[in-house]
Order: C-alpha cells, then structure tokens, then sequence
C-alpha cells in the first residue's frame, strides 16, 4: 500500500493513525513548513517506510512560493497551536480570523503533484490526503489521472465548493463514501469505481 499525505503538519493525525493500522509500504509525507519535521519524525517512529519532503505541492510550476502564517497560531497560543493554518494564499489565514498585522511569510520549494509523483516514481497511489490550506481544488484539477492511478482520494472539504468537487470527482470515475478518515470530519473521501 502506497501512502501520500499533502499538508501533514506535525503529523499527530489521522493519517499516521491509519498508517500505524495499515503499515503501508511506503509513505510520503509533504509539509511545507520545516519547523514540523522533528515533530513528524517522533510521531511516525513506529512507522517504517516514510519519507519527508519539506516543500509546497501547488497548482503551478514554479519552483519556489511564498507561504503564510500567523504568529497568533503558533506556540504563543498555547501548546495546541502548532502553525496549522500556512497557505499561499494570505487571504485564506484571513478566513481563520487571524489578522492581517500577524501574518509572517517564507519562502518554500515548491513543484506540482504530478511532479511529486513522478520523482517518487509512483504510478500506483493507494491512499492520497489533501490538505492544502485555501488550494485543495486548484491542486486536485492538476492531476493527470491519465498517468497517475489513484484509488482513493481524501480531500479537506471545508472551503469547497461541494456541487464543483463532486461533478469533477465523479467525471474522474470516483464516488464519496461519505466517509472520512478524519474524526473531525473535516475531510471527504472518494473511491474510484472505475477508468474513463
């Protein structure tokens, strides 16, 4: 089983409490914002088979973005806050109601997902979680699914338009399940059910 997380944050989630059940063969974990990667590797030292790639999967080619933050969603808010909101889009932490005199930004490498899949040589993905923080359409109308054979796909729904996600997931040849892995229920997830 192949595992490709989008957005992994600090990786103290669902997707490693999946990972921990299913023990993929191999796991790549995508977070843009470096300051996590001690966190991930202690959440993920009971997992074998994962891989780090600290960079931003955008909609477009270029190679390097600007993300935002807020220092108001860091550890100065207590220890639950842990940076979870960083976005290309500043006006997407706008939306989280942080204010605009907090946002600090960086700079991130940053490639395409079919640009990911291809430098991890996959051609097969099992399980991919979206999480991109105000771009999670914009990523998932890149993909060729021509080339890439995904079975099942979890997408953050929050700030979608739903009617748009489920036309285009289901000219793809994917269903919801109405179901997600997320006890938040934050996300959705959709099976592939056959090729067009």
């Amino acid at each position: 089983m192949i595992v490709v997380q989008i957005g992994t944050n600090n990786g103290n989630d669902h997707v490693r409490d999946f990972c921990l059940r299913n023990k993929p063969s191999q796991i790549i974990l995508v977070e843009p914002f470096s300051i996590h990667v001690d966190e991930i590797n202690k959440n993920y030292k009971d997992i074998d088979n994962f891989q780090i790639e600290i960079l931003a999967i955008t909609p477009d080619n270029e190679k390097e973005k600007i993300l935002y933050y807020s220092i108001m969603d860091g550890p100065v808010r207590g220890p639950e806050c842990s940076y979870q909101v960083t976005s290309i889009k500043p006006e997407h932490l706008l939306k989280h109601d942080y204010n605009s005199n907090t946002l600090r930004e960086f700079k991130v490498q940053s490639m395409t997902l079919n640009e990911l899949f291809l430098k991890h040589n996959l051609r097969q993905i099992d399980y991919l979680f979206l999480d991109i923080e105000g771009i999670d359409f914009e990523v998932l109308e890149t993909i060729d699914f021509d080339k890439f054979d995904i079975k099942n796909i979890q997408i953050e729904i929050l700030h979608l338009d739903k009617n748009l996600l489920y036309n285009f997931m289901t000219s793809k040849g994917y269903i919801s399940t109405k179901t997600s892995f997320d006890k938040h229920r934050f996300d959705e997830l959709f099976t592939k059910i056959h090729d067009f």
